[in-house]
């Protein structure tokens, strides 16, 4: 376990003038690892953060000014379908902070007593407690489909790439097609500019 890194490291080190390409990394079982487990990952930036709270703080006060015509249970699903919309289109870090935000926000100026963290009735405070677990439970799933989702399209688009240069290399007729083919799909697939340079070596006699 502790000389994998050094096999490579002599790999390198005595293939000559063998060019190695190293494609993946050595911690195969850490990364298996974090697959079972399905580690949530926090890539979002801050303005996804400011967006989701501004959006929360903005329907909190549509609900506010409704809440003696809808009561205050009916805010909870209300902002319960709100973090479901946030979740399609931002990560699981904005929606955590939506989903801790709501529920603050419904505790502090819909649950009675208002403007106190106090809960009267023990089944308001099951009722807020569901809500924070449903909340979240609720965003993250809806964000890890929507990766799944994201990685499945990319290795379709990926599979439809190698199937199209597979197509055209097989069509092609000499080495200068076959070049053409390999820079125009670099620079379609990578959004690169690239030439493909060949050493030719003259025999002597």
């Amino acid at each position: 376990m502790f000389r994998l890194g050094n096999f490579v490291n002599r790999l390198i080190q005595y293939s000559g003038n063998i060019d190695v390409y190293i494609l993946g990394s050595d911690s195969q079982a850490k990364d298996h690892f974090k697959e079972k487990v399905s580690v949530l990952s926090f890539t979002s930036n801050i303005t996804q953060y400011i967006i989701t709270s501004l959006t929360v703080i903005l329907a909190s006060i549509v609900c506010y000014v409704l809440k003696d015509f809808i009561g205050y249970q009916v805010v909870s699903f209300g902002l319960l379908f709100l973090i479901s919309i946030l979740a399609l289109f931002y990560g699981t870090g904005p929606i955590l902070l939506a989903a801790t935000l709501c529920a603050l926000i419904w505790d502090y100026f819909f649950i009675p007593p208002q403007f106190t963290m106090h809960i009267g009735k023990p089944e308001d405070m099951l009722m807020l407690t569901m809500f924070f677990i449903i909340a979240m439970l609720n965003g993250i799933l809806t964000s890890r489909v929507r990766r799944q989702e994201m990685k499945i399209r990319i290795r379709e688009e990926r599979t439809h790439a190698l199937y199209q240069l597979t197509r055209d290399l097989n069509m092609a007729s000499g080495i200068d097609e076959v070049l053409k083919i390999a820079v125009n799909y670099i620079k379609k697939n990578f959004n690169l500019d690239c030439a493909i340079i060949l050493k030719k070596r003259i025999k002597s006699d």
